[in-house]
């Protein structure tokens, strides 16, 4: 998916003032025209209002962001920027968002399209609905719904990329209206997921304590949506925030875990800690089992890595995220995932981890399953083959994340060969040596190592 820096500069030409004539058209005819650098007139929206654009829409037809860009800004700050493609860009998300399109030829169908747009404000709740005849006439709906705007008014405009749109009507329909503001409590809601998760495997009275505060606002919002203002909301999801940081502390100061990696602030900066290093040579396996933890509202990367040097390498050749990537080739080519994307941050949130690493015959592989209070059924699992490496020295590392390790059965490594000579003497058959920094045992043409398993 392209990815998109935006700016104020990027959005200036939806600044103009007064009206244009219909129809006229923004973006560069042949569609070179890259984010939003042209845009349609200034619509401003009240409560209770809907600004409409019908539209025919050109693109180059070979990508699935090309087209129009609905852009929403509160004063001078772009709120929103929902593309055609069912993503919207401030937030680098879907959520919120529903469509019926059949992604076959997605691109060639907006390409040649006709778009019936309208924005609405009511009451705090923004909705866009996006009606598309596509080039071959499908019928296709995209809608986008967000709460939490409270602002007297709001600046719409159409922006483009790689598109020339060409507007035949635009307009502000319906009476402006006194807004019933009530308080957004999606936000809270996913807060008190988040923390629930973190407290599920242990229970520490403060997170507890905002857990159930939470709750009970939550349940009141529901029996009357004015019981509770804004600010007592936020104040709500702020208190789960600290507690849940509090409460990490706590446990990584009594000692809870095996070993920890990151600080449980989540101010841990990216590959800045590491677990204990440990080594695969050929045949090795290892397995770890730890609780992953991340920040409220984290990017999908801002979880447990898992790093590894090739030989006697002093930079990581594989850095392996949680979120099905890989840092250093910046791919998802060798990764595969059962995720919930649309909760996957919150899901990670306290989620139980174990990971299985192996390396044979050249092929390095990296099985995660997680499990949290909020979805029971995660994993994620990464090959690598057509390695060359002798040796792989692994770890566990964090991005502003914190892991606390319940068990590290990683192999002995060449610090132990003496705890298992006594062991390896009492096979009179067996011809042992170091090989890699590990212990060898060949028996009967067949090589294995300290741990009984058989290597190359």
């Amino acid at each position: 998916m392209k990815k998109f820096l935006l700016s104020v500069v990027a959005l200036a030409t939806c600044l103009i003032s007064g009206a244009t004539e219909v129809p006229y058209s923004i973006g560069a005819e042949d569609c070179t025209n890259g984010y939003s650098t042209s845009g349609s007139d200034n619509m401003t929206l009240k409560n209770g209002q809907t600004v409409e654009f019908g539209t025919s829409v050109k693109t180059q037809g070979t990508e699935t962001y090309m087209g129009a860009v609905v852009c929403v800004r509160d004063g001078s700050t772009l709120k929103v920027a929902l593309r055609v493609d069912h993503f919207e860009n401030v937030a680098w998300s879907n959520a919120g968002i529903t469509s019926d399109y059949d992604w076959t030829n997605f691109s060639g169908e907006i390409n040649g399209s006709t778009q019936n747009i309208s924005v609405s404000l009511l009451n705090g709740t923004l909705t866009i609905v996006n009606k598309i005849t596509t080039s071959s006439n499908l019928n296709w709906t995209e809608t986008y719904t967000k709460t939490g705007f409270a602002s007297s008014e709001y600046t719409v405009c159409l922006g483009s990329d790689h598109a020339y749109v060409t507007i035949s009507s635009q307009a502000v329909t319906g009476e402006e209206v006194e807004a019933e503001i009530v308080a957004d409590t999606t936000t809270l809601s996913s807060a008190r997921q988040w923390a629930s998760n973190i407290s599920y495997r242990y229970t520490y009275s403060d997170l507890t304590t905002a857990i159930n505060t939470a709750g009970t606002i939550l349940n009141a919002m529901k029996e009357n949506n004015k019981s509770y203002t804004q600010e007592q909301v936020d104040a709500a999801v702020t208190a789960l925030q600290t507690a849940a940081v509090t409460a990490l502390t706590a446990a990584k100061a009594a000692d809870e875990y095996t070993a920890t990696v990151g600080e449980p602030d989540f101010s841990t900066a990216y590959l800045a800690a590491t677990s204990e290093p440990f080594t695969l040579a050929d045949g090795d396996e290892a397995t770890i089992t730890f609780i992953n933890y991340n920040k409220f509202q984290a990017g999908n990367w801002n979880n447990w890595d898992f790093a590894v040097k090739l030989d006697d390498a002093t930079a990581y050749g594989i850095v392996v995220r949680a979120d099905n990537w890989e840092n250093v080739e910046g791919t998802n080519a060798n990764s595969i995932s059962e995720y919930n994307w649309g909760s996957f941050s919150t899901d990670l949130s306290g989620a139980q981890v174990t990971l299985v690493a192996k390396y044979a015959n050249g092929q390095f592989s990296l099985e995660a399953t997680e499990a949290s209070e909020s979805n029971s059924s995660m994993s994620t699992k990464y090959v690598k083959t057509g390695m060359t490496a002798e040796k792989l020295t692994c770890c566990l590392t964090v991005d502003n994340s914190f892991i606390g390790i319940s068990s590290y059965g990683v192999p002995s490594g060449a610090d132990a060969v003496d705890a298992v000579v006594a062991e390896v003497e009492a096979q009179p058959a067996a011809n042992k040596y170091i090989k890699n920094g590990r212990l060898v045992i060949e028996n009967g043409g067949v090589q294995y190592n300290a741990a009984g398993a058989v290597v190359k």
